[in-house]
């Protein structure tokens, strides 16, 4: 009984663990405002396992759009990537 208990106590540490980790990166972000921020964390600890998965693929998915290079608007040869994005309409 002793193992089990101990097995379901890392368990729980870690789903403590994985919350906290999801309320810093809310808390970190810049792209909601108090507010939201407030009704992500309730969420996250409100529903647990749910919440915190949902708030991870937000702010993933968050990251993951600030780290695309923006697309370079048609006749702007002189941004940096002009020159490789025509490269690359050309090749389809």
């Amino acid at each position: 009984m002793s193992s089990l208990l101990t097995i379901v106590l890392i368990f729980v540490a870690g789903l403590l663990l994985l919350n906290l980790f999801a309320c810093y990166l809310v808390r970190k972000s810049a792209a909601y405002s108090r507010e939201q921020k407030l009704y992500q964390i309730l969420l996250i600890w409100f529903l647990p396992v749910f919440g915190t998965a949902v708030e991870l693929l937000i702010i993933g998915s968050d990251r993951e759009r600030k780290r695309r290079p923006k697309e370079v608007p048609d006749g702007n040869k002189s941004a940096p990537n002009a020159r490789m994005l025509r490269h690359d309409i050309g090749n389809y």
